[in-house]
């Protein structure tokens, strides 16, 4: 947040004169030079923090403390605590289920993270300030109103609660960040006291609007919360990567080991004298370009996954055959561990001092470093299929030197059709809508990825894949998570890339150039004389480029085989002689409605496949034409 954001804040809020212009002084001066700030996450472990010094920060936190002391309140539960609906929560707290939203998300609540953003479109500000925020609804009166009598301002706090990902009974979570409305709950509160939630799940969204008896003081108090959680995240969010550049600005001063474990943390792999060049190797090229290619995460946003892999960098004065953390004494000096879902946290041990960052790296690089070091087969075993893949995955999956305006398309998997050209519209929000759907990891190795698939950027089947072309070796491909996404995936392509088959279709090439070539039937056939005119007047009347993949073609044993020949070309006998036929077009009809085009370039042969789908009708009537 910037300074001048916390001076609009401060305006919001209620203070005397005299505080708010002491503090509007303080945030608009220069940082002054204080500590480093460090939170402390545990009783030795410490979150590493911005370069910058924050005392202008201390300023507006102590405003806080101020101005949201005492949530105050009337007891309002407590006209209620003989309900046969009350419920007591873990901590002790009574609230009452009446069957309201609240009540839902109440009953709930160490199930959801809150996190918030400014309704004017600032950042996304991740809270732990939940409890502040139901001490005040359980407490403070309001009432339900209906949505004409709900007045709404154009000043609003809003906080969106979604879902935790506990993992090992441990409060961590991933926050959509790159999607900041995503949320089971919503609640708005308008500088007027009024106040609306909103409900989502699967099949249904409920909205119930309310009002604070007491108004403007209590959309103050949210804004003070909010203004905390402000606070604490310019705190502690790190504007650069200066625990990893601390391990890469002293690479040479430390060995190091790697091991490498399942989801079920049992150890598959060790390097007990590891070479870390081509480590580091890769973390230079990987931010070659882009110092801040690194995401850091909060704490509360980081989210171990499945499989994992730790690199431990220690010096002559560690105990480098003491590999198990041994309390509060490490035997490393740093720590790298990545999970399979490039979530990574780096921990230093220097001089005794812990200190912990969080990471996510924005492509897939966990099955990319493990393979600089294991083998085929380890790699293989931890390339965990099935995984939950992030939106990140997905938007790294598009090779960043595609152009994003024509695209390849193949029925099938491109063996017997060649390519049609597409044009693609709106390319980046192509790659929104794809991400914007749930994906699991799945093996490169699948053949559904090529049924009836793009080149654009990445190969995309129609049946639900995508498969990666951003360079590099790929162990894994990415599907569908549910079935019942087939059709929004397959409507969201149809929106974005139009096939221009008309104009690259064989039969396009022929009739555009028809006055060129001669018409024969194969010899099987007793023949007439053939009018060629006759003959592409029949055929325009049907769909002559719309092609069919092999497993939707549906061959006979009865066929015609019609011939096109560049006009000047020397006789032929009509006969088919294998590969020494002379042809620039072939046409077969079978009697089963099924037809084929193959074109011959110079000796270079493109078939595609079609149907007529009317059950032999073509098949009879060119007989009746041609034949005696």
């Amino acid at each position: 947040m910037r300074p001048n954001e916390y001076d609009d804040l401060l305006k919001k809020i209620r203070c005397s004169d005299d505080f708010r212009s002491r503090m509007q002084e303080k945030l608009s001066a220069e940082p002054s030079v204080e500590p480093e700030f460090e939170e402390i996450i545990s009783d030795r472990v410490e979150v590493i923090t911005p370069k910058r010094r924050w005392g202008r920060i201390a300023a507006a936190a102590a405003a806080f403390v101020i101005i949201g002391g005492a949530a105050g309140g009337t007891a309002y539960h407590f006209s209620k605590v003989n309900s046969d609906n009350v419920i007591t929560d873990k901590d002790g707290n009574k609230f009452v289920d009446d069957g309201s939203i609240y009540a839902a998300l109440r009953k709930n609540k160490d199930s959801y993270f809150m996190k918030s953003l400014y309704v004017n479109g600032g950042e996304v500000v991740t809270m732990s300030l939940g409890d502040e925020f139901y001490d005040y609804m359980d407490n403070n009166e309001s009432s339900e109103v209906s949505e004409d009598e709900f007045n709404d301002s154009k000043e609003s706090v809003v906080f969106y609660f979604t879902p935790m990902a506990v993992d090992d009974g441990q409060n961590s979570f991933l926050l959509s960040d790159e999607d900041p409305e995503s949320y089971d709950f919503r609640f708005e509160i308008y500088d007027n006291g009024c106040y609306k939630w909103n409900e989502k799940t699967e099949d249904s969204e409920r909205v119930s609007y309310h009002r604070f008896e007491n108004g403007e003081d209590a959309y103050n108090y949210f804004l003070s919360i909010q203004l905390s959680g402000a606070i604490t995240y310019v705190l502690t969010k790190t504007e650069n990567n200066s625990l990893i550049d601390d391990l890469m600005g002293s690479r040479d001063m430390y060995s190091a080991y790697l091991t490498a474990e399942d989801e079920n943390n049992t150890l598959i792999f060790q390097s007990l004298e590891l070479d870390t060049s081509s480590f580091f190797r890769y973390l230079d090229e990987y931010t070659e370009n882009d110092e801040d290619r690194f995401k850091e995460l909060m704490p509360g946003e980081y989210q171990p996954g499945g499989c994992s892999l730790t690199i431990e960098f220690y010096d002559e004065e560690k105990e480098k055959t003491n590999y198990s953390y041994t309390g509060a004494n490490p035997t490393y000096n740093y720590k790298f561990k990545l999970y399979d879902n490039s979530c990574f946290i780096l921990t230093s041990n220097i001089g005794g001092k812990e200190r912990a960052a969080y990471y996510r790296f924005e492509t897939p690089a966990f099955i990319d470093i493990l393979s600089l070091y294991a083998e085929d087969d380890i790699v293989e075993r931890l390339n965990k299929m099935g995984r939950d893949a992030s939106k990140t995955e997905i938007l790294s999956a598009f090779n960043e030197d595609y152009n994003g305006e024509s695209a390849k398309f193949r029925k099938d998997s491109g063996q017997f059709t060649g390519d049609t050209n597409v044009t693609v519209s709106d390319f980046d929000g192509l790659k929104d809508e794809l991400a914007s759907l749930e994906w699991v990891t799945c093996d490169v190795s699948d053949e559904n990825i090529y049924k009836d698939f793009y080149i654009a950027g990445a190969i995309i089947g129609r049946n639900g894949y995508i498969y990666s072309q951003s360079g590099g070796t790929h162990y894994f491909a990415y599907k569908l998570k549910n079935d019942s996404d087939i059709e929004t995936f397959r409507e969201i392509l149809d929106s974005h890339f139009t096939e221009n088959s008309e104009e690259t279709s064989i039969y396009s090439k022929l009739i555009a150039d028809k006055e060129s070539y001669t018409v024969d039937l194969s010899d099987d056939i007793k023949k007439k004389d053939i009018d060629k005119d006759r003959l592409f007047e029949y055929l325009d009347n049907y769909d002559m480029s719309s092609e069919i993949g092999p497993g939707e073609f549906v061959p006979s044993d009865k066929i015609i085989t019609v011939f096109f020949r560049k006009i000047g070309e020397a006789d032929k006998k009509y006969s088919y002689v294998g590969a020494n036929e002379k042809y620039a077009y072939k046409l077969v009809i079978y009697d089963s409605g099924a037809f084929t085009w193959t074109e011959n370039d110079n000796g270079k042969y493109k078939l595609t496949m079609h149907s007529f789908a009317d059950d032999g009708k073509v098949y009879q009537d060119i007989l009746d034409m041609f034949a005696e």
